[in-house]
């Protein structure tokens, strides 16, 4: 179908050029959706930026996406995706995929689970953060301990290289 199309329009290059470009555009939002999907990121598949769901921090509540949110989300992003609009033969996974993140995001059983599960992979990367500062803390004094009294003079040599 694409190619028919280009075919057409080869003795006009400005439409050639733009039918070339919205392909190229097509082609990025699809692999960007089908990429998040297989990642699990369910609100990056709805091109939402709470990477993490929902924090809650005190009284605040960073992230806290209602139903409405995701309605609009998904329409946006159907819009731009829909194998009928869309000119990437992979559109119809890319339109599933999103389907299925918004399916998830809509039951709110389903989406207080996903939450749970990304705060225990935030809990998770952050305890592992934690215990890889302490390490090199320990490394850091150790160098120290063994340069004895050269060890600011040597630290304040490598600084100023660095």
């Amino acid at each position: 179908e694409y190619r028919a199309e280009l075919e057409r329009l080869k003795d006009d290059e400005d439409a050639k050029k733009a039918l070339q470009r919205q392909k190229q555009r097509d082609t990025k939002i699809v692999r960007k959706i089908i990429r998040q999907s297989e990642k699990g990121r369910h609100y990056s598949v709805l091109g939402m930026k709470c990477k993490w769901g929902e924090i809650k921090i005190g009284p605040l509540r960073i992230c806290n996406v209602s139903q409405g949110d995701i309605k609009r989300a998904y329409r946006t992003v159907a819009k731009a995706i829909h194998p009928d609009k869309n000119r990437d033969g992979r559109a119809p996974e890319a339109f599933r995929a999103l389907e299925k993140s918004a399916e998830l995001l809509m039951d709110d059983d389903k989406k207080k689970e996903y939450d749970a599960i990304l705060r225990r992979q935030r809990k998770e990367m952050i305890d592992g953060l934690v215990v890889g500062l302490k390490n090199a803390m320990r490394t850091a004094y150790k160098i120290f301990k063994l340069l004895g009294p050269f060890a600011t003079p040597i630290t304040i040599l490598v600084a100023l290289v660095i």
